[in-house]
């Protein structure tokens, strides 16, 4: 099954700033480098440009659920995360993130092996909404689904429609443990 995400309002303006910046860098190339460097930097830039326009417009993501997994579609990348490594899923507002977010900050977490960076950059990586991991808590009723694995890493995921979402994630669960492979 699969679902869509849930983006931030933004997502626009920030690809538009992107924009901007490629358009007076591209200029800056010509006017400094010359035409060959100008071009040449284009080109480069043109391609990290449609990379990042299309990631911070979310393209291409979704969130997918089969038989055995639950898959985070990204806009190159696919992350498998296997149904039998889930331990649980749960509902999130904008406290339980932002509590996840000051903990993980702090050097804390589920996976104290693993750097602060990495935690947290695996934690909202996820999530087609942006989470700010700086300055006061957002305000609103977004809804986020925490996924918990085994080894105690966590995912927030930022599905169009969550309740749906969870309970097909709560039938994943309960697939993978009744029926092992």
């Amino acid at each position: 099954m699969r679902f869509d995400v849930r983006r931030n309002d933004h997502f626009l303006r920030t690809i538009l700033i992107l924009a901007a910046s490629f358009t007076a860098f591209s200029l800056l190339a010509f006017l400094i480098g010359g035409p060959e460097t100008g071009r040449t930097m284009l080109m480069i830039s043109g391609v990290f440009l449609m990379y990042f326009t299309l990631e911070q417009g979310k393209a291409g993501w979704r969130y997918e659920i089969d038989e055995d997994s639950l898959t985070v579609k990204r806009t190159i990348r696919r992350y498998r995360l296997t149904g039998r490594a889930i331990v649980k899923v749960a509902k999130a507002g904008w406290p339980g993130i932002w509590e996840r977010v000051r903990t993980y900050r702090s050097g804390g977490g589920p996976v104290a092996s693993e750097s602060t960076v990495v935690a947290l950059g695996r934690f909202i990586g996820f999530s087609a909404v942006s989470i700010p991991i700086r300055g006061d808590q957002p305000k609103g009723r977004d809804v986020f689904v925490i996924v918990t694995m085994q080894n105690g890493r966590e995912y927030a995921l930022s599905p169009a429609n969550p309740e749906l979402f969870l309970k097909e994630c709560q039938r994943l669960i309960s697939r993978t443990r009744n029926h092992p492979s």
